[in-house]
């Protein structure tokens, strides 16, 4: 999954150079933008655009996440289990990265190197390093076994 946040205006290098990285990998893309601009048809098969998808059902079924390093798409990929590659472009999203990177469940990249060239190899290592999937899903675990709208509730109510 390729996403590069609601908030980018410039997009279409990102998914171009993202679209050569599935190419590159033989591998499956979904790319999620709501700016038809930014991805060129024709697409491949193996790729398509959407313009909305709910990250909390697709997530979970997806093998990585390549995305902006927002703080809401962060959390979901990590409460989903999967591998990501943060591709930072301001704000706190090269906190973020660098967070996944030393949880050693993501990667990094800064938008000014991303290519294809690049970023195969480090989308290709997050496929392929079971390490690293398996620290993935101890921290979804974390995640998933804290309920803090159960711990707020029972704060208020005692």
């Amino acid at each position: 999954v390729f996403t590069h946040g609601s908030a980018n205006v410039q997009g279409a290098r990102f998914f171009r150079e993202s679209l050569g990285v599935c190419e590159r990998l033989g591998v499956r893309g979904l790319f999620v933008t709501a700016a038809r601009r930014d991805v060129s048809d024709p697409l491949p098969p193996a790729v398509r655009r959407e313009s909305y998808v709910p990250f909390s059902l697709l997530l979970p079924r997806a093998a990585a996440l390549v995305s902006h390093g927002g703080i809401g798409t962060v959390a979901q990929g990590l409460r989903a289990g999967i591998p990501q590659l943060v591709v930072p472009m301001a704000h706190d999203q090269h906190d973020n990265g660098s967070r996944l990177v030393d949880l050693e469940v993501g990667a990094m990249l800064d938008i000014g190197r991303y290519d294809a060239r690049r970023a195969a190899p480090l989308v290709d290592g997050l496929l392929r390093d079971a390490a690293r999937k398996a620290r993935c899903a101890e921290r979804a675990a974390l995640l998933r076994a804290d309920d803090p709208v159960a711990r707020a509730c029972s704060a208020i109510l005692g």
